[in-house]
């Protein structure tokens, strides 16, 4: 879709907002990134602090709330 069929030497497709925080498997929430970039979003990607840096409603499913109701 973006001209490189086989990936870019160098470079990992990464999810923006990471699919354990909610985020979507689709393009838009996707980009191509260094392998050292990439290590280094990895450590803060998965806290919530992660998830309020790269999250947006564009990318990613709202927060639900589930309430144990009897």
């Amino acid at each position: 879709m973006n001209g490189y069929p086989h990936g870019r030497v160098g470079y990992v497709v990464d999810h923006v907002c990471a699919l354990s925080m909610g985020g979507l498997d689709s393009v838009v929430n996707m980009q191509y990134q260094t392998i050292k970039d990439s290590k280094l979003k990895d450590r803060v990607e998965s806290s919530e602090y992660g998830r309020v840096l790269y999250c947006t409603p564009q990318n990613s499913t709202p927060i639900r709330l589930v309430f144990n109701c009897k």
